[in-house]
């Protein structure tokens, strides 16, 4: 494997890893946002509340679809690697 091409899996392998901890971070926000649903339910007219709640859960869509997309390339760039190099070995 010339210097490259090593240079390039390595920061996909490193962005695999950013990506990683970026899931973890999500999912406890996500299970935080969750639990504070209960802001909308209780039966309580807190309006301040509620409208912070939307907000905060507007911006978390927004954060999860962005994360989905450099999710979804990362995943192509990691399997145009591994089609290189199973071609690689084909043609040995």
């Amino acid at each position: 494997m010339d210097k490259n091409k090593f240079e390039k899996n390595k920061k996909i392998i490193d962005a695999l890893n950013t990506s990683q901890k970026r899931v973890d971070e999500l999912l406890e926000i996500v299970q935080t946002h969750s639990n504070d649903l209960e802001i909308l339910v209780d039966g309580i007219n807190q309006p301040k509340e509620e409208a912070s709640y939307k907000k905060e859960h507007k911006e978390l869509i927004i954060t999860i679809s962005e994360f989905f997309i450099e999710y979804k390339n990362l995943k192509t760039e990691l399997f145009q690697i591994i089609k290189d190099i199973l071609k690689a070995e084909k043609q040995r």
